[in-house]
């Protein structure tokens, strides 16, 4: 399809790199840093930040979709984490509970290097398995009823009213000491547990949104936009009801995973230049507007005050940066998954029966599944954080993809991320249909890459798969009469 004037997403994740390998190696950087990373970790940062650069030129066709994927997850989850830990050693995770070494950092660093290398050749390995030849509009397809307006429209009345659902159940559930009492009671009926599942797993709906939004092929009225931006706004509240922050990221998320999977590589100047500088002033302004409202409740008069006050939110606004990295940092979970004082305690709760275990728990419709029995995030949690099970409850935390397949297959970790990078070429280069590639790179490529958590990564993908497919039954009925009205037929 031809591209629209603006800046290419190479270009875009080019200079984000550069400008993290600019801090990395700037010569002002405190020197505390090198009491934890020292020896060979810039060699090793280094090797990866070219490594990276060089991939975004070595591939061509479909291929370079998984790439740019590939390179924004690690922008955001490796060399920015990098670049943090250089400048804030003490930020590590679990700095408390582990104690780390140079090694154990060095060995994190040099694994995340040869994984990358694994996911490039698997890769370069996708583009020559043989597939059916397709045209570009060919591997671009969508499911007949997505080109009829009117059943588009019966698909956003369901979607308006799955998360009006899920707002409302959101607030009873965990506002109410009754709707604690019922939910106790809903999620040991099998019909309603199935219920929950299906509206829980709804949240793939941005997606199927944004392809909408974006496909060249498809033509939308005011009617629809408005209800798009009403759809977006109960997103928005069903995430914040669940006490979720990251419905933002989500949504941007989303949009740029469509948008390079409909192989549209360019965003608009005037967008980037919007986004510059908000982020260019928001680390000024977010403080700023602390201290204004800070010293209108204080009464503050005079500048020296303000100035204190401005002061101490600015520090406020650099602890959140610091714990926002954190929270991204891949760095530190491969760390603590090659650490000599945790690496074989690790291994005893990540391993394949462990994973074999959670599988059968969550895909088995059946209560009470090994109910003496902690799970694996359970398990990972009380080792990493050294605390009493009954104090862990609803733990969503894994050292990532690569760190689990480290502690789940040691040295066949590469093997395994060789393959994962194979099917995501083989997958986009096929000629299934868009929705599918989209979900699949959702579930199967990010989610399972940001969380590590193979079962749910494989689960979500099936549900949304599934949904859909009950979506169709319940819309498509009537929609080829509209097509062929469309095309004059």
């Amino acid at each position: 399809m031809k591209e629209e004037a603006g800046i290419h997403i190479r270009n875009i994740l080019l200079g984000s790199l550069i400008f993290l390998y600019v801090l990395l190696l700037a010569p002002n950087l405190p020197e505390s840093y090198r009491i934890l990373i020292k020896g060979n970790a810039i060699l090793l940062s280094s090797i990866y930040f070219v490594l990276l650069i060089i991939s975004l030129y070595l591939y061509k066709g479909s291929t370079k979709v998984a790439v740019y994927i590939f390179f924004l997850l690690s922008l955001i989850f490796y060399a920015q984490r990098i670049v943090f830990l250089y400048i804030f050693p003490e930020s590590i995770r679990y700095a408390r509970t582990v104690n780390y070494t140079t090694s154990d950092i060095n060995t994190a660093l040099l694994y995340l290097l040869i994984c990358t290398i694994a996911v490039f050749i698997g890769f370069k390995a996708g583009e020559f398995i043989p597939l059916k030849k397709g045209n570009s509009k060919e591997s671009k397809w969508l499911p007949k009823w997505m080109y009829s307006e009117s059943s588009r429209m019966k698909f956003y009345i369901v979607s308006l009213c799955v998360y009006l659902i899920r707002i409302i159940m959101s607030v009873y559930y965990q506002h109410t000491a009754e709707g604690a009492l019922l939910n106790t009671r809903i999620t040991q009926s099998f019909v309603m547990k199935l219920v929950l599942h299906l509206l829980f797993y709804f949240n793939f709906v941005q997606l199927i949104i944004f392809i909408i939004l974006l496909h060249p092929d498809i033509r939308r009225k005011t009617k629809e936009n408005i209800t798009i931006l009403i759809i977006f706004a109960l997103l928005m509240l069903t995430s914040l009801s669940q006490g979720s922050k990251a419905a933002v990221i989500s949504i941007a998320l989303s949009y740029f995973v469509v948008k390079i999977m409909l192989e549209n590589y360019t965003f608009k100047k005037k967008t980037l230049a919007l986004v510059l500088i908000i982020m260019l002033t928001f680390p000024v302004m977010a403080p700023l507007s602390v201290s204004v409202r800070t010293s209108i409740i204080l009464g503050v008069k005079s500048m020296d005050q303000f100035s204190r006050i401005f002061k101490k939110a600015s520090q406020g606004y650099i602890d959140d940066l610091i714990a926002n990295s954190s929270r991204l940092g891949g760095v530190d979970w491969l760390a603590v998954a090659v650490s000599e004082d945790k690496k074989d305690e690790l291994r005893g709760c990540v391993n394949p029966s462990s994973l074999g275990e959670d599988a059968a728990r969550r895909l088995i419709p059946v209560p009470n599944l090994f109910p003496d029995k902690p799970n694996m995030l359970q398990k990972y949690t009380t080792v990493v954080w050294k605390l009493p099970r009954e104090e862990i409850s609803k733990v969503t935390e894994l050292p990532t993809f690569l760190g689990v397949t480290y502690l789940l297959f040691g040295y066949f970790a590469f093997f395994v991320v060789f393959l994962w990078g194979m099917i995501s070429v083989i997958v986009m280069r096929s000629n299934i249909s868009l929705v599918l590639k989209v979900l699949f790179f959702q579930h199967l490529v990010i989610q399972l890459f940001l969380g590590g958590d193979i079962v749910e990564s494989v689960k979500a993908f099936f549900m949304a798969v599934f949904i859909l497919w009950l979506i169709k039954l319940a819309i498509a009925p009537g929609y080829k009469l509209e097509v062929a009205a469309q095309k004059g037929l």
